[in-house]
């Protein structure tokens, strides 16, 4: 069994040795051809020219640089209209996208940038406006400060008046009061006198009705016993004669009395009704006073005007400073790159999308 394993190595290895004999004795045959030719020099003569080569071969053309794309957009692909190894043309369409999501966006945008401008403008509208009722606030408060320094003045004036006209009032009106209360004193002293001697004329008249009554009773006596006592009679007729006379001037004299008593009191009550009249016109408001009162009603009207002016001028106008103003249109510029830069995503994609 081990004589069969070394015949079986030993064969093959001199087979191999036999190979190896053959090929150096074939490449030192070689090598001397080779050097034989070497030496052989051929001449020719040198042409100007240009010097080309064809060569002609099958074979598979394999790029020498291979890179990986990456879409611009982040978006699903729709469609890839391409095998591997199929030959395309510049500006063909290969890979289609799904921009659905990114026009939204872009809408979305667009809008965002349409609302900041029309919220921009408003606000830029509305602090203007407010500005400017601040401004003629002021120039309203302006006006109405003159107005009020004039009514007030006017009011100074009208107040002094009515304190000088009030001095000289009092003081006619005590001289008044005082004229008054002399001659009420003396009508009442006359009205006492008077009573009296209207109290002593109705006695006289009285006393007259009661001798005229007497001297009538006595002319009757006589006239009946005139044939017996005609002297009688005649002193009768003389002394009623008289009675009725003093009967007349004392009924005179007292019609008199009485009515110079009755002219003394309503005199006394004219007077004391000349007393209430004139407290109530003291009481009542003088042109001055109602002038004064309408130049301070009004005085308090502009005053009140005024301070609406002041309040509106001083306050807190709403009117955008310029770096408010700065900061709203630096949002709509950062929201119009927004826009932008999703409409330059989705023209990207659309040209990605071609070779």
């Amino acid at each position: 069994m081990k004589k069969k394993k070394v015949w079986k190595i030993v064969i093959p290895a001199a087979i191999v040795l036999l190979i190896i004999v053959i090929v150096v004795i074939n490449n030192a045959a070689s090598s001397g051809q080779q050097m034989a030719q070497a030496m052989a020099v051929e001449g020719i003569s040198v042409e100007k020219g240009d010097v080309s080569e064809t060569v002609e071969t099958n074979g598979t053309v394999i790029s020498g640089e291979q890179k990986i794309i990456f879409s611009p957009v982040n978006a699903s692909v729709e469609s890839a209209d391409f095998t591997v190894g199929q030959l395309v043309r510049a500006g063909e369409q290969l890979v289609t996208f799904n921009l659905k999501d990114l026009e939204q966006q872009n809408q979305k945008a667009e809008l965002t940038v349409k609302a900041g401008e029309l919220g921009y403008q408003d606000s830029v509208s509305q602090s203007n406006k407010a500005a400017s009722r601040q401004a003629q606030a002021r120039s309203k408060a302006a006006q109405l400060q003159a107005q009020v320094n004039a009514k007030e003045q006017e009011v100074a004036n009208l107040t002094s008046a009515l304190a000088g006209e009030a001095g000289a009032q009092e003081a006619a009106r005590q001289q008044e009061e005082k004229d008054k209360n002399e001659q009420l004193s003396k009508l009442q002293d006359q009205l006492k006198t008077a009573k009296a001697e209207a109290e002593s004329a109705k006695k006289a008249y009285d006393k007259a009705v009661t001798n005229q009554q007497t001297a009538q009773v006595n002319f009757d006596a006589a006239a009946a016993a005139a044939e017996s006592e005609p002297q009688k009679l005649e002193d009768a007729r003389e002394s009623l004669n008289k009675a009725n006379k003093e009967l007349t001037d004392a009924n005179s004299a007292n019609e008199a009395k009485r009515q110079a008593v009755d002219s003394l009191q309503q005199q006394i009550e004219s007077l004391q009704g000349a007393f209430v009249s004139a407290d109530a016109n003291l009481s009542g408001e003088s042109p001055l006073q109602q002038q004064l009162q309408t130049a301070q009603s009004e005085l308090a009207e502009l005053k009140g005007n005024l301070e609406s002016q002041k309040a509106i001028a001083e306050g807190d106008s709403g009117a955008m400073s310029s770096a408010a103003r700065e900061q709203m249109q630096t949002n709509n510029n950062l929201a119009e790159l927004e826009s932008k830069s999703i409409e330059e995503l989705i023209a990207e994609g659309r040209n990605f999308s071609r070779v």
